[in-house]
């Protein structure tokens, strides 16, 4: 998956288009994760 060329930023990451380079800054809160992750789910993998 590529990141280059989005226009949508996070406030935890940093990009660099012309190094192809990304820089984590922070843990993002879960408010800021994109993603619709289910953690529950996780759990339930996890523990069988």
């Amino acid at each position: 998956v590529s990141i280059s060329g989005r226009t949508d930023s996070f406030g935890w990451l940093e990009w660099d288009d012309e190094n192809m380079a990304g820089k984590f800054i922070n843990y993002p809160t879960r408010e800021e994760i994109p993603e619709n992750i289910r953690e529950q789910l996780i759990v339930e993998l996890y523990s069988k």
